[in-house]
């Protein structure tokens, strides 16, 4: 389930963070995740939307990602998801 994820429990730590002052412009970040079906994709979009962690999310369908797994070229077909967010939210590793 997205909720016990990294990825939301580092986007829950953001959002509890002190909010900015009115009079400060944030400047836009997109970022870009993916999730293996539309159901999964539609799920993160929604939880980052009504949390209002993101903005706006564009779901991509039928996105083929090529990658090195197990010592082999492989590939697998996506949904990429790109996430519109205030640069003061975004993730920093």
């Amino acid at each position: 389930m997205f909720s016990d994820s990294f990825f939301y429990k580092k986007i829950l730590k953001i959002k509890s963070a002190a909010p900015i002052k009115q009079e400060i412009v944030s400047e836009a970040v997109v970022m870009y995740t993916s999730a293996p079906n539309i159901e999964e994709a539609k799920n993160i979009a929604s939880t980052l939307v009504r949390g209002k962690l993101a903005a706006c999310v564009n779901i991509i369908p039928q996105v083929v990602s090529v990658f090195e797994w197990d010592g082999k070229i492989d590939n697998s077909d996506e949904i990429l998801l790109m996430i519109k967010v205030r640069s003061d939210y975004s993730l920093h590793y």
